[in-house]
């Protein structure tokens, strides 16, 4: 975990959201996954990387039908997830929710035909029940009573009977009655109309949500097409998915586009079934989630400074990268580093601060990460030795109450030597290191710093990166346990500094702090401040030299 944390690899603005390019959320998932999960297989490492080569040839192929998977992709996952208590309570209406009536919800004709009473007879009958009572009263007092009387008369004598209710309403009651009488029939329809509509609003949202598992079939038979023509399609499909594919296929069988006359009690009766097979959907949303994950991949390497990793079986750990960038600054104009690590495994980087060594080594670690996971990098060219241990040091935090910074740093070291002490001579470990035990005062950092690089150095199986600003640890190079290198600066007439962010062999011993202050706007009065104080313990430090020189002189000549 703080591997990844220390690398920024999924945090905001992060390694994986610049390079992920996948369409759907499963794909997402599916990238993070891979790159959360390094390996160090070589045949399997291979194997990915021509499955990624193989998709490259079908990319135009399989991106529409992605697209189209994207565009749906909320609906299959509104059918996925849980429902809340206000979902639950909308759907439920269109079912039949009394527990004496429950088992209609299990009858497609039940189903269908109460569907329709309620979308078709009920508004209809709210608009045109006023008149058939009416003719029906005339039925049975012109057939049934034998009262003799025309059509038009029964119905004057029916209005009278209606206005009589309101006469206490004066001379314009027969006016006031007929509006009271027009607005409750023009109520009474308008509420039947938004009943029945909102109820096959509630039936076209159930559809278009079904209909969805159906672009993904589809999408799923084209895709497999695509790869049975170009030879993988054993590699992303198997027994458990065809099975969830006849699933699906036997138990979605309703219509794909909507229409308004259908058998909706089938669409309903498949929709309240869902939950068994939720699982069968998932199943097939991570089958186009692994292809939508490759193929991100595919895109990645299309970029101009993305090359696929060779891996290499050696007895010793090697790394050899040329024209390396960090994976944030794809196709952004920063400068290049080439870094062999075959012969020289460990590395001291010295430089000031703000000339890129932390860059440097998080690019170097993270393409090895992205090699392992992805099987491509970001450079020109690179071979690695597959790692079985990837170690970083980096923004060690300290706990408040429990230990110091310096107390984390032990704790961090301790673990990572603990990890290689257990490692077998045949798999190889890599670590970087940012400042090596900077938190304490400059000897007993300096001390310690040596005694860790030196014990380090022992493992042929490791390799280890550390930047420091502790000059002294490069007698490490005359004793063959690691190499020094520096990064390139030059500061100009005016002092101005100028950062080439270029690994160079040798040690650097500038100290531009100061001037970094300068730069950065502080006052000028802790500025002028800082160069004093400098000038004066660097004038002491000398005379104490000159002084130590000078009795080392003078007891030899004795």
């Amino acid at each position: 975990e703080t591997f990844y944390t220390d690398l920024n690899v999924f945090n905001d603005n992060s390694v994986f959201n610049a390079i992920n390019k996948t369409k759907t959320i499963f794909g997402e998932i599916k990238l993070g996954i891979l790159l959360y999960s390094p390996i160090d297989d070589i045949i399997k490492l291979q194997k990915r990387q021509n499955i990624i080569k193989q998709l490259s040839l079908v990319y135009k192929n399989i991106n529409p039908i992605l697209n189209n998977i994207k565009k749906r992709e909320n609906d299959i996952l509104w059918l996925l997830k849980e429902k809340n208590e206000e979902e639950t309570e909308y759907i439920n209406s269109v079912y039949c929710t009394n527990n004496w009536l429950k088992w209609v919800n299990d009858s497609s004709f039940l189903l269908n035909l109460i569907h329709y009473y309620n979308v078709i007879f009920t508004p209809f009958s709210a608009l045109v029940s006023p008149f058939i009572s009416i003719i029906l009263a005339f039925i049975i007092f012109r057939f049934v009573l034998g009262i003799k009387i025309g059509i038009f008369k029964f119905y004057r004598c029916f209005k009278m009977g209606l206005n009589s209710s309101f006469s206490f309403l004066g001379p314009q009651y027969e006016m006031i009655s007929q509006i009271i009488y027009f607005i409750l029939y023009v109520v009474s329809g308008y509420k039947s109309i938004v009943n029945s509509q909102t109820r096959m609003d509630k039936c076209k949202l159930i559809h278009k949500k079904l209909s969805s598992v159906h672009c993904l079939l589809d999408s799923i038979v084209s895709i497999n097409l695509i790869l049975k023509k170009i030879g993988i399609f054993e590699y992303f499909w198997n027994s458990s998915l065809e099975k969830d594919l006849n699933i699906i296929k036997e138990n979605f069988n309703i219509s794909r586009n909507y229409k308004f006359f259908q058998n909706w009690g089938n669409v309903l009766i498949t929709f309240s079934k869902l939950d068994k097979y939720r699982n069968n959907i998932s199943n097939l949303m991570y089958f186009i989630g692994n292809i939508d994950s490759m193929l991100s991949i595919t895109k990645i390497k299309m970029k101009k400074q993305v090359c696929f990793t060779n891996f290499l079986k050696e007895s010793k750990p090697l790394i050899n990268i040329n024209g390396m960038l960090h994976p944030i600054l794809i196709n952004k104009n920063h400068f290049l580093n080439d870094l062999n690590l075959q012969n020289n495994k460990n590395i001291l980087l010295f430089g000031p601060n703000a000339s890129g060594k932390s860059l440097l080594i998080k690019s170097l670690v993270l393409n090895v990460l992205l090699s392992q996971t992805l099987t491509i990098s970001c450079a020109n060219n690179m071979d690695i030795t597959p790692f079985s241990v990837l170690n970083t040091y980096l923004n060690i935090p300290d706990i408040v109450g429990k230990e110091s910074l310096f107390e984390a740093e032990v704790h961090r070291c301790k673990d990572y030597i603990s990890r290689i002490k257990n490692l077998s001579n045949n798999k190889f470990a890599l670590t970087i290191f940012d400042e090596l035990f900077s938190s304490t005062n400059y000897y007993e950092g300096l001390s310690t710093s040596y005694a860790i690089c030196k014990y380090l150095s022992k493992y042929s199986n490791c390799i280890n990166i550390i930047t420091t600003h502790f000059h002294k640890l490069c007698k490490l190079e005359k004793e063959g346990a690691f190499k020094c290198y520096k990064m390139k600066i030059t500061q100009e007439k005016d002092g101005k500094i100028k950062f080439h962010y270029k690994l160079k062999r040798g040690i650097s011993k500038k100290k531009l702090a100061i001037e970094l202050l300068r730069m950065k706007g502080l006052d000028k009065e802790i500025i002028n401040c800082a160069l004093k104080f400098y000038d004066k313990m660097f004038k002491i430090k000398k005379k104490i030299r000159i002084e130590k020189k000078n009795i080392l002189i003078n007891k030899s000549n004795k």
